[in-house]
Parts: C-alpha cells; structure tokens; sequence
C-alpha cells in the first residue's frame, strides 16, 4: 500500500490507485477526527484563563495610567 505522503528514494515500483478523497485512508481518518467533538485540555482552559486575567490587568494598567496623565496635566497646566 503506497499513500500519499510516501516518498520513493530508490528503484521503481508500480501502484494501483484503489481509492481517492475521503475514501482513502487519509480520508477516512480525516473524517473520523472531524466527527471528533472539539474538547479543552486543561491546559488549554488554564491559557484561556490566564489570558482573560493577563488583559483585564493590562487594561486596568492601561486606565490608571490615563488618568495619571491626566492628573499631571491639569497641575502642569494649572
């Protein structure tokens, strides 16, 4: 059996094409992950959350130093 991503280095051979698209055997395994449902690791939810986290501080530092600026402004310019 000789599947798309085989690579011949040396000699010749001859193949029989038997199936093509999704009734190949890559096919068939594309299909069956596809029906697979999509589920988070833990890891990956740990990410999301450290992510979620990670942009409320930025935005928090973001909003502070605004109203810094602000500030220093209003006293500069009197």
């Amino acid at each position: 059996m000789v599947l798309s991503s085989t690579a011949a280095t040396y000699g010749h051979g001859t193949a029989v094409v038997t199936a093509t698209g999704m009734q190949s055997e890559m096919g068939r395994i594309a299909g069956l992950l596809k029906e697979t449902p999509d589920e988070s690791t833990p890891l990956q939810r740990e990410f999301d959350r450290t992510g979620k986290v990670l942009g409320l501080v930025v935005v928090a530092i973001a909003v502070v130093m605004i109203v810094a600026i602000i500030l220093v402004e209003d006293e500069l310019h009197g």
